[in-house]
């Protein structure tokens, strides 16, 4: 249990980290598509920073870990609500500044995942496994979700300067 309260120590910062990185990336980018995702990408670690310290408690007292729901963490539909309506043109300078502030979440929530599939394949104890391998799940979920938010602005970026890759 040692290994895991390390494991859960350092994952804590990891979310703290993330959380204030998705606030104020909130406030730098111009499309109001990368404004909801961050904000929610917020709410979503502290969240999850919220049940890394009850794991954490647990087995600090002498408890057994808790289960960690299976859900799924759903991002409102940006993207249909985006195809009805959300029309801002951005210039290319915010564009590009959008994007690489997309690559970077997204390389968080990729060592987010990597840490936690890490963690899991070193867990001894089966119930140590389920928690870190549901962490990794939900930020799988949110790479995945930066992933299209860049492939996104990327391809109106591609069209805005007459480059049609098909």
């Amino acid at each position: 249990m040692e290994s895991m309260l390390i494991a859960l120590k350092y994952a804590m910062n990891m979310e703290k980290r993330g959380k204030q990185f998705y606030l104020d990336s909130a406030t730098q980018v111009k499309s109001e598509s990368a404004k909801k995702i961050f904000k929610w990408l917020a709410a979503m670690e502290d969240e999850h920073l919220r049940i890394l310290k009850e794991q954490y408690n647990a087995i600090s007292s002498g408890k057994e870990l808790s289960e960690i729901p299976e859900r799924e963490e759903k991002m409102p539909d940006l993207f249909n609500e985006r195809k009805k309506g959300e029309k801002v043109e951005l210039g290319d300078e915010d564009r590009l500044s959008d994007m690489s502030i997309l690559r970077m979440a997204f390389l968080i929530e990729q060592d987010f995942a990597s840490f936690y599939e890490k963690a899991a394949k070193n867990a001894k104890d089966p119930k140590e496994k389920e928690v870190l391998e549901r962490l990794a799940k939900w930020e799988i979920g949110h790479r995945d979700l930066l992933q299209e938010e860049y492939q996104s602005l990327m391809k109106e970026n591609w069209f805005s300067q007459g480059f049609q890759p098909f």
